[in-house]
């Protein structure tokens, strides 16, 4: 029988003993990616408690490893359990981020922004940003670069 790896049992014994809370925080997790400009102040409140156990799971995790000839192993045992936490709650990283619309109009080389802007005529650093943050009717999304 394979064992299963270290980081991997942490976090199901994390799970398993903060069940109520990773329940609720799926739950809101789960609301935030349909819609995350509604859910926000929730999944933020809920999310911080999660970010706290996680943590504290994860110093008990790479704690021995620290010390000693294991010490280059540490980081990668942290990344391993991060990565593992990510697969069941992908948006974990934005606990805490604001997301939100822009009020006003904005321009861009003397264009507001309902006015169609060529990439020749857009500024790079404009044009990377717009890359990466897309408004849509929907609400926030996220695109990453080429």
């Amino acid at each position: 029988m394979l064992s299963m790896p270290k980081y991997r049992d942490y976090f199901r014994r994390m799970l398993a003993v903060e069940s109520e809370l990773f329940e609720e925080f799926g739950a809101v997790h789960a609301k935030y990616e349909k819609n995350q400009e509604r859910n926000q102040d929730e999944f933020n409140r809920v999310g911080k408690r999660v970010v706290e156990v996680i943590r504290e799971w994860e110093n008990k995790l790479c704690d021995r490893t620290e010390r000693g000839v294991h010490s280059k192993f540490s980081s990668r045992l942290a990344e391993k359990f991060q990565e593992e936490v990510k697969t069941f709650f992908p948006l974990i990283d934005f606990v805490g981020v604001e997301v939100t619309r822009p009020a006003v109009d904005f321009v861009v080389n003397g264009k507001k922004n309902e006015e169609k802007v060529s990439e020749e005529e857009m500024d790079t650093d404009i044009l990377e940003i717009e890359k990466i943050a897309v408004l849509d009717d929907d609400g926030f999304t996220l695109k990453k670069l080429l």
